[in-house]
């Protein structure tokens, strides 16, 4: 896996004239799992899962349906290796965006 940056939390600033900005907000889970703490998904593609490890992964390429079924899961974990696990690119983050 890569490392870098990961883009979960972004500050989008409209021209200065209008004097307003928007901020795109992440939805977010703390789950119950031996080895996942919280799961994350940016409403467009992108998938965040915060390890108990205190590792947190970028997923790129995941639809919101993933994203429900992981936080909806009765096993997290199982979910993870069945839905996620070798099936999209991902890389480390260096920050979490995961609160």
């Amino acid at each position: 896996a890569q490392s870098g940056n990961c883009s979960g939390w972004h500050l989008f600033i409209k021209p200065a004239a209008a004097g307003l900005f928007v901020e795109k907000h992440m939805l977010q889970k703390l789950v119950v799992s031996s080895n996942i703490q919280a799961v994350g998904h940016d409403g467009s593609d992108t998938l965040y899962i915060r390890f108990n490890s205190g590792t947190t992964y970028e997923y790129a390429g995941v639809p919101f349906s993933v994203y429900e079924n992981l936080v909806d899961a009765e096993s997290v974990g199982k979910a993870f290796h069945r839905d996620v696990r070798g099936k999209y690119p991902h890389k480390v983050c260096l920050l979490s965006p995961l609160a």
